[in-house]
């Protein structure tokens, strides 16, 4: 893609950049990691869907090759439903409530059938962004992406607190807890270059270390899953589909919600892409969209 303008001072590396392979290891193992923290929404869904250890394994793999296939379809520089910029696709905490609701009502098959009504919505609104745009403005596709980070650090916090476990964390729990986010602070304040690049897979791979370190990682967990194939097919058996009218109007609002962050996520790439960035540029935004939906609907199909 052809750089809009010049590079703003902060950023290191802009859209058409080749940075060195080192770069792009510990960058591409950073969003692989990032990718998994929200697979903790699909796993809140599945766990209310009260599913099989098998089952919410295959889910999950499903989840994972959705994310790497829709990350590739919005990266890539062609085509009709890509934005050009690195926009990963990740288990959104959009759809998190309707999703609830869909397990409760008719389990996975109909999470299934509405994600693909969600995504058909999503790619049918990428039409009509340009109409759409002045009901739209950064300010509130920036609330949108703030609220969809406040969902998703909800579930953190409940985690961190052992708000809903079983038994009460530990204060070695709370330790870990703030030492792992207080090192990704640090590191993207005071980091340098490397540090905001790999602050927050560092935070993570340390607090693992930690929590093993203090005996908080069960070794029977490890041994498991050392028991597993590195390579194995997903497992097929929950496939199936179902369609609810009464899901209809959360899962269209869910849509309207997702359009609305990708808008705000790739006028956040443009942004840094361009020292001299105004408005959003609407055809890569249509792309992308359009690119979220499909993977949404793709998704719900798989």
């Amino acid at each position: 893609m052809k750089r809009p303008g010049p590079l703003p001072a902060d950023t290191i590396f802009g859209v058409e950049d080749q940075p060195p392979w080192t770069t792009v290891a510990v960058a591409a193992a950073q969003h692989i990691g990032l990718l998994a923290t929200n697979f903790v929404v699909a796993l809140v869904v599945l766990e209310a869907a009260g599913v099989t250890e098998d089952t919410r394994n295959g889910a999950i793999s499903m989840v994972m090759i959705m994310c790497g296939l829709g990350t590739l379809l919005q990266a890539c520089h062609r085509g009709p439903v890509s934005s050009g910029y690195l926009v990963p696709i990740v288990a959104s905490a959009v759809y998190v409530g309707p999703a609830l609701a869909a397990v409760q009502l008719g389990g996975l098959p109909l999470l299934a059938g509405m994600l693909m009504f969600a995504g058909a919505v999503e790619m049918a609104l990428s039409r009509a962004l340009h109409r759409l745009r002045p009901f739209f403005p950064p300010e509130i596709a920036g609330l949108v992406i703030f609220l969809v980070g406040t969902t998703i650090a909800v579930l953190g916090v409940r985690d961190m607190f052992g708000i809903g476990f079983g038994t009460p964390p530990s204060l070695m729990h709370g330790w870990i807890a703030a030492l792992t986010l207080g090192l990704m602070v640090a590191l993207q304040v005071w980091g340098g270059a490397w540090g905001k690049l790999a602050g927050p897979l560092i935070g993570v791979v340390l607090g693992y270390a930690a929590a093993a370190a203090g005996g908080l990682v069960s070794v029977d967990a490890f041994a498991h899953v050392a028991r597993l194939p590195l390579i194995a097919a997903p497992d097929l058996s929950h496939l199936g589909w179902a369609f609810d009218p009464r899901l209809m109007i959360p899962f269209a609002l869910a849509a309207l919600a997702s359009a609305v962050k990708t808008m705000g996520t790739i006028a956040l790439a443009q942004r840094v892409n361009d020292a001299t960035w105004v408005r959003l540029e609407m055809k890569s935004a249509r792309r992308g969209v359009l690119g979220d939906g499909l993977s949404t609907f793709l998704g719900g199909g798989l």
